[in-house]
């Protein structure tokens, strides 16, 4: 199994910037916040979209909304200034968030295998 976080989270963040630099009110729902998810939310939220996080884990969402980064991908001042900013905040009612949202978009691991093909196992 091949890791490619460093070049999908860079992909990720200019599709952000790009984006975000056309929609500055918008909100943004990313669902999943972890090593992808959390960097893509921010991005979004530094370009000046507000962004609600959605995960299942309660720990994440406690751990964001008390402006501390669950991963290392993302340093604790930069969630901390956005969330005091108000431009991101995480949930676990996803539903809620994406009835709010302009934009949605969903980071869930996946896993493929060496010929690349995603395992549904």
């Amino acid at each position: 199994m091949q890791d490619n976080t460093a070049t999908i989270c860079a992909a990720n963040a200019a599709r952000a910037a790009s984006f975000a630099q056309t929609a500055r009110k918008e909100t943004v729902v990313v669902v999943g916040l972890g090593k992808i998810g959390l960097p893509l939310a921010v991005q979004y939220a530094q370009h000046g979209c507000r962004v609600i996080g959605c995960d299942i884990n309660p720990s994440v969402i406690e751990t964001v909304n008390a402006g501390r980064s669950p991963v290392q991908e993302v340093v604790d001042t930069s969630v901390a200034t956005l969330v005091e900013q108000g431009l991101l905040a995480a949930t676990g009612d996803t539903i809620a968030a994406v009835r709010e949202a302009d934009v949605v978009v969903v980071i869930v691991p996946v896993v493929v295998d060496e010929q690349h093909a995603v395992c549904f196992d």
